[in-house]
């Protein structure tokens, strides 16, 4: 999981390299060919590096995700009747706890690698092309063609990849959870 999370800092780290030499640039007036060409490719190998992690980290994710909603319900719903001892629960609560903070985790890190990935869609219109030749345009039209066109970062199986808005979603889906289960009867056996 380390070794993940720092492959993940590296590969926004890239997004946001890309991002910066495009803001240079696109105050300057005339474009390079050359130098869009190389920022692509540089995005197209971050976009390389991340599908690998994906793909080590897809269907883990969705175990993930699965288990810990799962125990977040139980959690819930045994909290209000639990009839084990005090340092059951305080034992049981530390796991759950700790599994959240690693799902916590992947969801940063690709929330992070996300928004790097598509802060260089927001510059990118930016870059001035009225000085530069039609190659340097259709280039500069691909590029952003291929950052609007795709979505960087941890995926769930494919399903959908891991945004700011997930941790939203689980949380609310939780809570609504909560509400429901508060509402049911307690009764002891």
């Amino acid at each position: 999981m380390y070794l993940t999370g720092v492959l993940c800092y590296h590969i926004r780290y890239k997004f946001i390299n890309i991002k910066c030499k495009l803001e240079d640039i696109s105050s300057t007036t005339i474009i390079r060919y050359d130098v869009i060409e190389e920022l692509r490719h540089t995005y197209e190998q971050a976009i390389d590096y991340m599908r690998e992690v994906d793909t080590f980290l897809s269907w883990r994710a969705l175990l993930m995700l699965a288990t810990v909603l799962f125990t977040d319900c139980f959690t819930i719903y045994d909290a209000r009747v639990w009839s084990a001892g005090k340092d059951e629960f305080i034992v049981f609560i530390t796991i759950v706890c700790f599994s959240n903070a690693v799902l916590l985790a992947v969801i940063i890190l690709s929330a992070q690698v996300h928004g790097a990935a598509k802060s260089v869609g927001d510059v990118l219109p930016k870059v001035r092309l009225s000085d530069s030749n039609v190659d340097t345009g259709i280039s500069v039209q691909l590029f952003l063609s291929r950052v609007l066109g795709s979505d960087v970062g941890i995926s769930v199986a494919g399903f959908f990849v891991i945004q700011k808005s997930t941790f939203l979603t689980i949380v609310e889906t939780l809570m609504s959870y909560a509400a429901v289960v508060l509402q049911l009867p307690t009764s002891k056996a």
